[in-house]
């Protein structure tokens, strides 16, 4: 199901311009495209390169204080994905990692709202 809403947003959304962009995957991205569609259809974050997306969470990330900050922390530490995309070169791997981290940590709401904030981009 999932599957067939990001095709959804792939094909309803506009080819972006210039540079190829990377194409982030997995379960964790799918529920976030789907989270991000929900709130904001217009959002172009389906074409989000991983440094760009990786940008957009430590900045997010980094604006949390007292529990928040302290949840996600925690959720970091547990969350295997993310331990491993420590020692992984490139962003991709972290990038997709922390969507799950802020689902489990309860902030993936807020980041959805930064997220449709920023509007359609630019995310390339």
């Amino acid at each position: 199901m999932l599957s067939l809403i990001a095709v959804a947003l792939i094909t309803a959304a506009p080819a972006p311009q210039g540079d190829e962009f990377q194409v982030l995957a997995g379960s964790r991205f799918e529920a976030f495209l789907q989270d991000v569609g929900a709130r904001c259809p217009a959002s172009r974050v389906i074409y989000v390169k991983a440094a760009t997306l990786l940008d957009a969470e430590e900045t997010f990330g980094d604006s949390l204080h007292g529990r928040r900050a302290a949840a996600l922390s925690r959720a970091a530490k547990a969350d295997s994905m993310a331990q491993a995309c420590l020692t992984r070169d490139g962003a991709g791997c972290s990038a997709v990692a922390n969507l799950g981290v802020y689902r489990k940590a309860g902030l993936m709401p807020a980041f959805v709202a930064a997220v449709c904030a920023r509007g359609d981009g630019p995310w390339d």
